[in-house]
């Protein structure tokens, strides 16, 4: 009855009349995934990670799908492969340029450049915050290099 339940991997999570999971608060959780997610990355010395994705950005005034591809994260740079307005284009932006990534948990992750919004719709719940969580690291290990 109290129980959160993943519906891919059955992992169930306790949840209590304080809003408490197993115990352990949103903010310890998140924490935990961020640590899980820096170690990923310390293993492995090209990390990059992936995802499709819908690309949108405002026409008219309006946030709309304006294409569809693939953005993928390494230490230099945000890539996304894809579609824009119907023609094929390759957008760049560099990690050390970009602190943190605004995100709906579990929708999307946003990068905002010259005026413009790109706001990734990503179909994988988890891949969104993950997502920040590596640009985050991959940022603090650009500014740290220097």
């Amino acid at each position: 009855k109290n129980q959160l339940i993943c519906p891919s991997c059955k992992h169930t999570l306790a949840y209590d009349q304080y809003g408490l999971l197993n115990g352990e608060g949103l903010d310890t959780l998140f924490l935990k995934q961020e640590a899980r997610v820096r170690k990923e990355i310390d293993a492995h010395k090209a990390y990059h990670i992936s995802g499709k994705t819908k690309l949108m950005s405002f026409r008219n005034h309006k946030l709309i799908v304006v294409g569809e591809g693939t953005l993928t994260i390494n230490k230099e740079a945000y890539i996304y492969r894809g579609t824009i307005d119907g023609e094929d284009k390759i957008l760049s932006f560099k990690v050390s340029s970009t602190p943190t990534l605004p995100s709906d948990i579990g929708r999307n992750v946003q990068i905002y450049e010259d005026n413009m919004i790109y706001q990734f719709e990503i179909d994988i719940p988890w891949l969104p915050t993950k997502i920040v969580h590596v640009g985050e690291y991959m940022f603090e290990m650009s500014i740290n290099s220097i």
